[in-house]
């Protein structure tokens, strides 16, 4: 039986994570977002429970530029600027990948497709089965009898594998083909031109019929529809240059191979010391880690950007992103007498805008109790209105319904 090697997509599973439980804004203790840490964790804690794999590496994008931006100039330019706060949870990410003993990769000037594209190439070569970890649709390309999808799904922790076969199902022709047909419809995300006004409707026909995309433009005078013919001309140029940046190298000169990508031994002693600062109980259990009470993790690792297994960029980056209350100047008023509430509603009053947060004991919606209400109308500036321990604000219901008419 041939090894199967995993390749991780890594900011592919990041954002998933990142997404998939913003709406809970989980922090530590000392407010640090963990949020898309804990999604990462259990969505790649996932797969190593069920597949028990031998060989794993994440692979990242670096922030350099890569050749496809020299090919043209606007290549990812309508991105959106990377989350605020997510910026210091793709460093822990970063971290606890390490600690797990699972390789991590990114090179400057490379990008992850083009990574893991090529270390699918040695694979095969050393007859190992691969799974690409990703929900990117440039994959489809890479897929063939030795290499598969292993797609994350909607709910957080499941995958299908999709294999050669099911590709046109999936995406409306064989592996093959997928670059002619991205050549076509082009990206969006990656602003990707591909031949305007022509989606996969109309592409996927022109595919199926043709087979690739210059046998396309060598018959254009075949193509009876005069608007599409019109359409194909206009963009030739476009649709060529889609073509290459659409197209994952498999080439790259890679300093590692995959002897390198064999996971490692969990460094258990530093995963307690982070768990236990970022408050992850559940993946504490998870991992079956001790209880780490005497020790903190300290801010995300400088790591050297020599090292290819490294984020390159991270010196200085802790020091900028990681601040405490006592770093910024603020200040936060705990209302709990009733000539405290009532100047607080004075000061609302006359605001255009107001910001509330309902602090509770739990994320179940259903089942948490509030604890308190902080509301601010400026920066660095906010009231906390006390609860008791019976759960009613300041013991006097009329103030309570007074602060959400005032709020609302």
């Amino acid at each position: 039986m041939a090894k199967k090697i995993f390749l991780v997509d890594g900011m592919s599973l990041v954002f998933r994570a990142y997404h998939a439980m913003s709406a809970s804004k989980l922090s530590n203790s000392h407010g640090e977002p963990t949020w898309a840490v804990f999604a990462f964790a259990n969505m790649l804690l996932s797969i190593i429970e069920r597949e028990q794999p031998e060989y794993m590496t994440v692979v990242f994008d670096a922030q350099a530029k890569t050749f496809r931006h020299e090919q043209f100039e606007n290549y990812k330019a309508n991105r959106k600027a990377f989350p605020e706060d997510l910026q210091p949870q793709l460093l822990r990410i970063k971290e606890l990948i390490d600690l797990l003993g699972i390789p991590r990769l990114e090179m400057p000037g490379y990008e992850a497709d083009d990574i893991i594209g090529t270390l699918c190439k040695i694979a095969t070569r050393e007859k190992k089965d691969v799974l690409c970890v990703t929900s990117d649709k440039d994959y489809y390309q890479l897929v063939n009898e030795h290499i598969c999808l292993y797609k994350p799904l909607k709910d957080t922790g499941t995958y299908e594998v999709v294999t050669a076969e099911m590709v046109p199902e999936k995406f409306g022709v064989p592996p093959h083909q997928v670059i002619d047909l991205l050549a076509i419809i082009g990206d969006t995300s990656d602003n990707i031109p591909g031949v305007k006004g022509v989606g996969e409707k109309t592409a996927i026909p022109l595919i199926q019929e043709f087979g690739t995309l210059e046998n396309i433009y060598e018959n254009l005078e075949q193509i009876k529809k005069d608007s599409l013919r019109k359409k194909l001309e206009e963009n030739r140029d476009l649709a060529f240059l889609s073509k290459q940046l659409v197209t994952i190298h498999c080439d790259m000169d890679l300093p590692i191979g995959t002897n390198e990508c064999k996971r490692g031994e969990m460094n258990k002693e530093r995963l307690a010391e982070f768990i236990s600062h970022l408050g992850l109980k559940q993946l504490r259990r998870r991992l079956n880690i001790p209880e780490e009470s005497s020790k903190e993790t300290p801010a995300p690792q400088k790591l050297d950007d020599s090292d290819p297994f490294a984020f390159p960029g991270a010196e200085g980056f802790a020091e900028t992103i990681f601040k405490t209350i006592a770093d910024v100047p603020h200040e936060y008023i705990l209302v709990n007498t009733e000539d405290g509430f009532k100047n607080m509603l004075a000061e609302i009053s006359d605001s255009p805008i107001l910001s509330f947060d309902l602090e509770t004991d739990g994320l179940d919606t259903m089942s948490c109790r509030i604890v308190g209400i902080a509301l601010s109308t400026q920066e660095s500036r906010a009231f906390y209105v006390a609860v008791d321990d019976n759960g009613e604000l300041l013991q006097n219901q009329k103030l309570t319904d007074a602060a959400f008419k005032k709020s609302g």
